[in-house]
């Protein structure tokens, strides 16, 4: 970015079109950029200064479409100080106005287009009779400019708000693999104490082995069928669960946490006792039906004989 210093501020000449000051540089209009930045809604106007640095830096911007003044005087305490003005032309004014992304972006390049327009009639006009047809001609490419900047600025927009909604799927996608991850891992903790107490036990107590284990459970099986079959259960499942809660109260065992292959030693007996009592409950009920259906029968009077007819 080039400085003039005052001596260069001094030799432009100046005039004001509607509220824009415009200055004259090496024979090319440019406005105030503070002022420009009132227009486009900034807080504080030397917010832009930024813009229009990064903008340069990303080579929107050249040298040639910016002056920065340099002006330095007196305060009232005699102490010198300088005072910075960026200047823009009117490819200047209008990439800054469109790239500051302002609710009054498009509506204030417009205007400075304008602006610039109306300086140019007003000096071309006086140097030749071809002012109408130079300034027709200024216009139309200005206005295509705007259009393929807007144009352009909406396509970034656009691809923008793609890229966020890309983004928020991802993450959500992440926090479910993150949810995910937490339960598998609070139910290997979970199973890791079960295996611990398990493997404590079976250190301690010891338990049944795999031929008793099959044993058992076989008894259990047989006995529930038995009792589902003289009606005492809806279904074989629901009389083996029956059997389990009632071998688990005498062994002080069962339940999720306790499978039956781990089954203390010293409780298989007791577990054994529960099986022995509930098949001598079932076959006495057995017995007792049994009876019930023969003296149902004995009591059933014989038919009389038939009586042959004669002839």
């Amino acid at each position: 970015m080039g400085t003039k210093t005052d001596k260069a501020a001094e030799a432009v000449r100046g005039s004001v079109i509607d509220g824009l000051t415009v200055r004259e540089f090496d024979g090319e209009p440019m406005v105030l950029a503070t002022e420009l930045a009132e227009r486009l809604g900034y807080t504080h106007p030397p917010e832009v200064n930024r813009l229009i640095k990064r903008s340069v830096k990303e080579g929107k911007l050249s040298d040639s479409d910016l002056r920065v003044i340099t002006t330095r005087c007196l305060d009232g305490l005699g102490r010198s100080r300088s005072t910075t003005k960026i200047w823009l032309n009117e490819t200047g004014a209008v990439l800054i106005s469109l790239s500051s992304r302002t609710e009054t972006a498009v509506r204030i390049c417009r205007q400075v287009v304008a602006v610039f327009i109306a300086w140019r009639h007003g000096r071309l006009g006086a140097a030749n009779g071809n002012g109408v047809a130079e300034l027709a001609k200024a216009f139309a490419s200005v206005a295509t400019s705007v259009t393929v900047l807007t144009a352009a600025n909406t396509r970034h927009e656009s691809l923008i708000a793609e890229l966020l909604a890309a983004s928020a799927k991802r993450d959500q996608r992440l926090d479910e693999i993150d949810a995910t991850n937490a339960k598998r891992d609070e139910q290997a903790d979970a199973d890791g104490k079960r295996i611990g107490f398990l493997e404590r036990h079976v250190a301690q107590n010891g338990h049944i082995s795999q031929a008793q284990h099959e044993s058992l459970r076989a008894q259990v099986r047989d006995l529930a069928e038995l009792e589902h079959a003289i009606g005492k259960w809806p279904s074989v499942e629901a009389a083996r669960r029956d059997i389990d809660t009632d071998m688990g109260r005498a062994a002080g065992w069962g339940g999720k946490s306790e499978p039956w292959r781990f089954l203390p030693l010293q409780s298989l007996p007791k577990a054994f006792v529960v099986l022995r009592r509930r098949r001598a409950i079932i076959m006495r009920e057995a017995r007792a039906r049994a009876r019930e259906r023969q003296q149902k029968f004995d009591h059933v009077p014989d038919e009389p004989p038939t009586k042959k007819t004669t002839h």
